[in-house]
């Protein structure tokens, strides 16, 4: 985790700076969000509506992510949720739309795949499901701005099984600290099972 990120995750920054950078993240978040094109989702190709949803959820990632580095300042934390609740609403009505609603959508069966992917400022460890993991994970890095590191994956839906488990190591939605290394040898032990 970089010290700018650290102090952050602390709350050892004063609020000033706390809410210049926090707000900035925020506009960031929302400038990815509105680079979206809504108009005409039924003329879109599959292609074009994947990726309108990419940009939906990588400004949705960076606001989680911006949500949980500034958990020590409500007033930046806050504001970050009321935007995420904005687009969460935005988002469950316009991904339907954009995925199911266009010409070229398909209906085959998908298996998903649970993941742990670490990001490499924060340190933190963001534990999610997809049917798709690189097309997530670039979701997810546009929305972060860093290359993520893919830690584990595997198939499965089992991430509740493991939000539950480590439901005490979470910071904010998806994203849990490792700083005892509990996930990194739960991982380690996972991995050792798949040989």
């Amino acid at each position: 985790m970089n010290q700018l990120a650290t102090d952050i995750v602390k709350g050892s920054i004063s609020n000033e700076a706390a809410y210049s950078i926090g707000m900035k993240m925020i506009s960031a978040g929302l400038t990815l969000f509105g680079e979206c094109q809504y108009s005409d989702v039924s003329s879109m190709s599959r292609s074009q509506a994947c990726e309108q949803v990419k940009k939906i959820q990588a400004s949705v990632n960076h606001l989680e992510l911006t949500r949980a580095l500034f958990h020590s300042y409500p007033l930046v934390e806050n504001a970050a949720y009321e935007i995420l609740k904005i687009i969460t609403i935005a988002e469950s009505t316009v991904i339907p739309a954009l995925i199911y609603g266009n010409s070229e959508a398909d209906s085959g069966l998908r298996i998903p795949v649970t993941y742990f992917i670490r990001h490499p400022l924060t340190g933190l460890i963001k534990i999610g499901k997809t049917i798709d993991l690189d097309k997530r994970i670039v979701a997810l890095e546009c929305g972060s701005g860093v290359q993520l590191e893919i830690i584990h994956s595997e198939t499965g839906d089992f991430e509740k099984e493991f939000h539950d488990r480590f439901s005490n190591l979470r910071v904010y939605g998806e994203w849990f600290t490792d700083d005892s290394e509990v996930i990194s040898r739960f991982i380690e032990k996972r991995k050792l099972l798949e040989v």
